[in-house]
């Protein structure tokens, strides 16, 4: 099923974040997007508008709805 989902392995799929979390020469860089060859791409061009950061942080701020 995850294969379908995402086109590819979950190997492939983890491939960005682990080398996010292990790889030290990004230790302290931020705002960079890992790619799914595991190297750093640039950002989407909407990504950096700063309403859609402005929507992105208030959303993610809010509690989930339960029930």
């Amino acid at each position: 099923m995850f294969e379908r989902s995402t086109a590819g392995p979950a190997s492939v799929a983890a491939r960005p974040s682990i080398v996010a979390a292990t790889d030290a020469s990004l230790d302290g860089r931020t705002g960079l997007l890992i790619g799914p060859r595991a190297a750093s791409v640039p950002v989407f061009r909407g990504s950096t508008d700063p309403r859609t950061v402005n929507d992105v942080l208030r959303l993610s701020r809010e509690p989930a709805p339960l029930g």
